[in-house]
């Protein structure tokens, strides 16, 4: 199966005029990183499929908060059979008005790497 390449500034990747197109691990991290951008309930065909990490913005950014995201991320990634659940590991890094969660886990035997930021506005993965 393929998908199209998609840089997260909501632009498809265009080279040489054609699309370029993914498969295998990198189409999965590919889709972790959309479902993390995407609010629980946002696709029809789907309800669970997204983190809802827009619920945690202009929060107080507390241990209680970290512990949230740290689960929902851990209960999200979880979910997919291709993920070797026991290898997930969330580093997180506290800034005075960010969080950076450094993500990583195993597909398929691949060693893969998130980062995600959360700021009071905004959420972005890299």
């Amino acid at each position: 199966m393929q998908d199209i390449k998609f840089d997260f500034n909501n632009s498809i990747i265009i080279k040489n005029n054609d699309v370029i197109k993914i498969e295998d691990n990198e189409q999965i991290l590919q889709n972790i990183k959309i479902e993390m951008l995407t609010n629980e309930g946002d696709v029809f065909y789907d309800l669970e499929f997204g983190y809802s990490l827009y619920d945690f913005l202009h929060r107080e950014i507390n241990e209680m908060l970290i512990h949230e995201i740290r689960h929902r991320i851990i209960t999200k990634l979880s979910r997919r059979d291709y993920i070797d659940s026991s290898s997930i590991n969330i580093e997180t890094i506290q800034k005075v008005d960010k969080l950076i969660f450094n993500i990583s886990f195993y597909i398929n035997e691949y060693f893969f790497q998130i980062t995600l930021l959360l700021d009071r506005v905004k959420v972005e993965v890299i």
